[in-house]
Formats: structure tokens, C-alpha cells, sequence
């Protein structure tokens, strides 16, 4: 039996870093389009393109039966799913379960565990993949101290009877 901590810290989650390689990361996301779309664009319209964009079409073309093929090597095929993704951060767990989902008839087998997606996806700079960085929660705000009550003030004491002054009025009367 092993003693895991009750914290457990959230796994990595990854993403396409568009700041990281310039240019460059728009040809990446620009490769990934499907053919009709790559029609278009001219090699310096492609790289000055919006990768955001350009990740928006590659999304709404990652449906497509030729966009993952089952063939496909399983770092391009990582990359291909944090786009059609949407480039949202994704856990290895999630983009493992992507790939088994879209490879489930596949004639390749191959390791998609979480643990050997993170190996890779801990390795592909030239992908300009980089980890998001933790959220944790925040933590709540201690309450503030109550202000203690103040204590009530003593009643007076209450004077014995038949204390009255040799006059027969009241000890406590305003003399006149």
C-alpha cells in the first residue's frame, strides 16, 4: 500500500505557446489546415497569418477523416489535438483519451498512457509545446477575529432595605 499525501497536485496541462517561435508557429498551425485552405495562402501570407485564426480553422476542420490519421506519429498527432482543441491547455489524461477515442480501430498500436504522452509532450520544442503554468486554488481568506463583546457593565447593587436617611425620605432625593 503507498502513502500518497490527500493533495494531490493537478497534472501539467500543455498548449501551443504562439509567442515562442514567431513566425514559425504560424507555419506550424498553417500546415495543419486541410489542403483547400492551404490553397490560398502564399508562404509569407501563411507566416504573417493570425495563429489564433488559424487555430479557429484548423478546430472546426479537425472532424474531418484525414486530419488524424491512425498512421500519424504520435508527436504530430499530440499537436494535432491541442489545436483541435481549440489550443485550450490539455492534461497527457486528456489528449490520451482523444487519441484512443479517434484510434480506437486503429492496425498501429502504440502506448497512448498519460505517463509516456508527458515524456513526449515534455520534449517537443521544435512544436512549441509548453506547460501551462498551475492553477491552484485560491486559497480562501481567513475569517477576520470578531471584535470580542464588550462586557456589560455591573448593575448596581441593589441598597438593603429600610435604608432611607434619619429624615424619612429617600437617600438617592435631591435635597431641597
Amino acid at each position: 500500500m503507498t502513502n500518497e499525501s490527500p493533495e494531490q497536485t493537478a497534472p501539467a496541462r500543455y498548449f501551443v505557446d504562439l509567442e515562442a517561435g514567431g513566425g514559425s508557429v504560424a507555419l506550424l498551425i498553417s500546415d495543419r489546415r486541410n489542403f483547400m485552405s492551404q490553397q490560398h495562402d502564399t508562404l509569407d501570407e501563411a507566416a504573417s497569418a493570425d495563429p489564433l485564426l488559424m487555430i479557429d480553422q484548423v478546430a472546426g476542420q479537425s472532424s474531418e477523416s484525414d486530419y488524424l490519421l491512425p498512421d500519424t506519429p504520435l508527436k504530430e498527432a499530440i499537436f494535432r489535438v491541442i489545436l483541435a482543441n481549440g489550443n485550450d491547455p490539455m492534461s497527457p489524461g486528456e489528449i490520451s483519451a482523444e487519441l484512443k477515442r479517434r484510434w480506437t480501430m486503429s492496425a498501429y498500436p502504440r502506448n497512448l498512457s498519460p505517463p509516456v504522452l508527458e515524456r513526449l509532450l515534455e520534449s517537443m520544442e521544435s512544436y512549441s509545446i509548453a506547460s501551462a503554468a498551475p492553477t491552484e486554488p485560491e486559497p480562501e481568506p481567513e475569517p477576520e477575529p470578531l471584535a470580542p463583546e464588550p462586557e456589560p457593565e455591573p448593575e448596581p447593587e441593589p441598597e438593603p432595605a429600610g435604608a432611607e436617611d434619619a429624615e424619612g425620605g429617600d437617600a438617592d432625593a435631591p435635597e431641597e
